[in-house]
């Protein structure tokens, strides 16, 4: 089978999955939502910031070198499977014994015993991660389809006999807890990989070279990512956060799934051509305009049917996470194609320059704080959105420079698309404000209908090759 065979090949069964637990996902979590409170989705988002540092710590460096690496073998896998059990096991005492801190820190006592269940993420992680590697650096997406959706829909169903049972913000925690656990089980049975006794110190050093900077920009991004789930369970109420989490979450349904099918795939199809520069170039930026082509109009279509959206699926009590919504959807456009940019460098070796960029990305995002002040919460949404579109900037000029395709070139590149998109926008939003007395499921039949077909009319008109990039996709598949 051919490289182009083979990457159209993992990109269906990566889609497959990832679509296929999203989409379960979303029905679980609307669910949820309808049954649960904000402010309890407020609860588990203060402490996800402390889980998903942690998991970053264990996963950022050491498995992306392995990825990368040409020439492992079983003596890299078991080293770092071991060396990921200590670390979570470490990080997950941490967390167990400074759960009554966090929950003073926070001023809510239901955090105490609530950080020690979801804490437990840390270990199953740990313990799956180097099955899940494997299974990456192969391609072999459709084991990992089979492993993780049965997982899902098992830990949604309890999750869901939780809540009407009267568990309340345990039913979410369960329903993390039991995903992973089913998840791990699932990838240790299809897996090859069973871990022999032995810790190399010398392939240690060798991956930890490489992946102690992706390790610390790994953390640096997820921490101050998750400083706004800190600023706002800290200054904030439970239930500001939990609409925030969850407009964050609904924007992030499109964006998150495209960006981690694609970047399952991208990372190691990248690392087969590193050394051809024009084939890198001419496959990033089919991928690029591929996804600009998707993610740009579906999240400005969602934007405008914002109302419909979250009434129709959440009912009325989460209509204050709209305004929310809409900013970072806006926020949302640039980041698949910054973290695109970021596995070019990955895979060039420029983990130096990616640790270099955090700290320049960082430092903006700590200025921008400073938004919170003047504005409060929409200071913190446009700060959101401000360094979103500096990510872009800066991780394209970087990589840009290693295969020739600068930031003016991606840009010249996508605008027809974006312009195509704003037209299309803006008639949707004067099209919304006729209908809007509408039922909200006619609303969005309409809105969806007459933005997308205008779109794609607009599309065939002035940029036809998008649909060539895409039919050449479908065709080798």
């Amino acid at each position: 089978m051919s490289l182009k065979q083979k990457t159209v090949q993992s990109i269906f069964w990566s889609a497959l999955q990832q679509f296929g637990r999203q989409g379960f996902s979303f029905v679980f979590s609307i669910i949820l939502a309808r049954m649960l409170l904000p402010e309890q989705f407020g609860y588990i988002a203060m402490i996800m910031v402390f889980i998903n540092v942690c998991t970053t710590l264990i996963d950022s460096g050491l498995t992306q070198s392995l990825i990368r690496d040409e020439n492992e073998d079983h003596r890299d896998y078991s080293t770092v499977f071991f060396f990921n059990i200590v670390a979570g096991g470490i990080l997950y005492l941490l967390l167990y014994f400074g759960a009554p801190y966090i929950a003073g820190f926070y001023d809510e006592p239901v955090l105490h015993n609530l950080i020690r269940w979801q804490a437990l993420l840390i270990i199953i992680h740990a313990l799956s991660l180097i099955q899940e590697t494997q299974l990456i650096k192969k391609l072999d997406f459709k084991s990992q389809f089979f492993a993780s959706l049965p997982s899902i829909i098992i830990a949604g169903c309890i999750a869901i006999f939780m809540a009407y049972k009267g568990f309340g913000v345990y039913a979410i925690t369960a329903y993390y807890v039991l995903d992973a656990a089913i998840r791990a089980v699932f990838l240790w049975i299809i897996s090859p990989f069973k871990p022999g006794f032995r810790f190399n110190t010398e392939k240690f050093k060798y991956h930890f070279k490489f992946g102690s900077h992706l390790t610390l920009a790994g953390v640096l991004d997820t921490a101050f990512n998750e400083l706004y789930n800190i600023i706002l369970g800290k200054y904030f109420s439970p239930a500001h956060l939990g609409f925030f989490n969850r407009a964050y979450s609904m924007q992030k349904l499109p964006v998150s799934n495209l960006s981690n099918i694609l970047n399952k795939v991208t990372y190691p199809i990248f690392a087969k051509i590193k050394n051809n520069n024009p084939k890198l170039k001419e496959v990033y930026g089919k991928l690029m305009l591929a996804v600009f082509f998707i993610v740009t109009p579906t999240l400005l279509f969602m934007g405008i049917l914002a109302v419909p959206i979250f009434r129709l699926l959440l009912t009325e009590k989460w209509l204050p996470a709209v305004p929310y919504f809409k900013i970072l959807c806006i926020a949302g456009i640039a980041y698949p194609l910054s973290s695109y940019n970021i596995n070019l460098l990955k895979i060039k070796g420029e983990s130096a320059v990616i640790l270099r960029l955090q700290l320049y990305k960082k430092f903006i995002f700590a200025l921008s704080l400073s938004a919170i002040i003047i504005w409060g919460l929409y200071g913190l949404l446009y700060g959101i959105l401000f360094n979103s579109i500096v990510a872009f900037f800066l991780n394209s000029y970087y990589s840009g420079r290693i295969i020739n395709f600068s930031t003016t070139e991606q840009i010249k590149s996508m605008l027809p698309l974006g312009i195509i998109s704003f037209i299309s926008a803006s008639v949707l939003f004067i099209l919304s404000k006729l209908f809007k007395h509408l039922p909200d499921s006619m609303q969005l039949v309409m809105g969806i209908s007459v933005g997308f077909l205008l779109y794609f009319i607009l599309v065939y008109i002035f940029e036809r090759k998008v649909f060539h990039i895409l039919k050449e996709v479908i065709e080798n598949r």
